[in-house]
């Protein structure tokens, strides 16, 4: 039997990022989601973003809760579909989190107006894909995405000394980046 020593050891669950160009269409698409598949966990990082999605869910008559990461338990998300509406900053929080959670998969759901994709050219990417004739309500999903965003979580991470809790992303940036 062969060893592989120099392969790194993929951890934590496997993570489909989907990728919209605004967060407005990230949300009607996320609608459409539950529509069709009921009885999902929907998990956001942010008090801001949790009450944001539940007053939406709430208003299109979504019978769903939106639950805050930091105050789930293992058990209850088991055998359960996991989407998250953001990713966390850092990696190390959500590998913290993931391996806390012991999930197989979940889903992403981003947008590139979000704070963090704001940080690394968001608005250009956008103009980019319009000039590309990109639809607006049109999600992309790839693995050089995913890369890309942990990438951009992993540089943040070594800029990051001290970090300070936020009830948004936004404001988390605010916080903890003095660029």
């Amino acid at each position: 039997m062969a060893f592989d020593f120099f392969r790194k050891k993929k951890r934590g669950p496997a993570i489909r990022d989907l990728l919209w160009m605004h967060h407005t269409a990230r949300m009607n698409a996320v609608l459409e989601l539950l529509r069709k598949e009921p009885g999902v966990i929907v998990i956001a990082w942010f008090e801001r973003s949790k009450k944001e999605w539940q007053s939406f869910f709430d208003r299109e008559e979504i019978q769903l809760t939106v639950q805050l990461a930091r105050q789930l338990n293992a058990p209850a998300i088991i055998g359960k579909k996991v989407y998250l509406v953001e990713h966390y900053p850092l990696a190390s929080r959500e590998d913290e989190w993931f391996a806390s959670m012991d999930m197989k998969e979940l889903t992403v759901f981003n947008a590139l107006d979000d704070a963090l994709f704001m940080k690394f050219g968001g608005d250009g990417i956008i103009e980019m894909m319009r000039k590309m004739g990109a639809s607006e309500a049109e999600s992309f999903s790839h693995s050089m995405i995913t890369k890309a965003i942990r990438n951009a979580q992993e540089k943040l991470e070594k800029k990051v000394t001290n970090e300070l809790h936020a009830n948004s992303q936004d404001e988390w940036f605010r916080l903890n980046l003095t660029e």
